[in-house]
């Protein structure tokens, strides 16, 4: 559905003017599932242009800046509304996993800022989520080793 949404028919190029506008759109209206699938795309979208040069490795790292900015913004608004629950922190830490893969696009800030995420979703000092599934514990180390190396 991104693709179709984010990419002009009569373009080869992807349109990541239109990506940065469905994701600020989405995290507006609150509509964080969508806002986490758009990324997931987007994510996805980044690491295939990177492999194959049609972006730079600066231009990776700033949409993968740009579109962690999002998910950074999307879970401190469900932490703030004590609303965080285990299926969106499970799919938050699996982007964050994901989205930290490559460590060409990764920059000491950025992975200071990702480390802050994980521990946000993990920690839930409102204590909303019991307990994390293996899956979601796997995602979130996955995550942090990938930031540490």
């Amino acid at each position: 559905r991104s693709r179709r949404l984010l990419s002009s028919p009569s373009e080869s190029s992807f349109d990541w003017a239109g990506a940065a506008d469905l994701m600020a759109t989405e995290l507006l209206a609150g509509n964080l599932a969508t806002l986490n699938e758009v990324a997931s795309s987007l994510i996805l979208e980044v690491d295939s242009q990177a492999r194959d040069t049609t972006l730079t490795p600066e231009d990776a790292l700033g949409q993968k800046e740009a579109i962690f900015a999002k998910l950074e913004a999307a879970a401190a608004a469900v932490n703030t509304g004590h609303a965080l629950s285990q299926g969106y922190a499970c799919t938050s830490l699996n982007l964050a996993s994901t989205l930290s893969a490559d460590p060409a696009h990764l920059t000491p800030v950025l992975v200071d800022r990702l480390l802050a995420h994980v521990a946000l979703l993990v920690g839930d000092e409102h204590t909303t989520v019991a307990s994390l599934t293996p899956a979601c514990a796997a995602s979130a180390i996955t995550a942090i080793a990938h930031a540490l190396r």
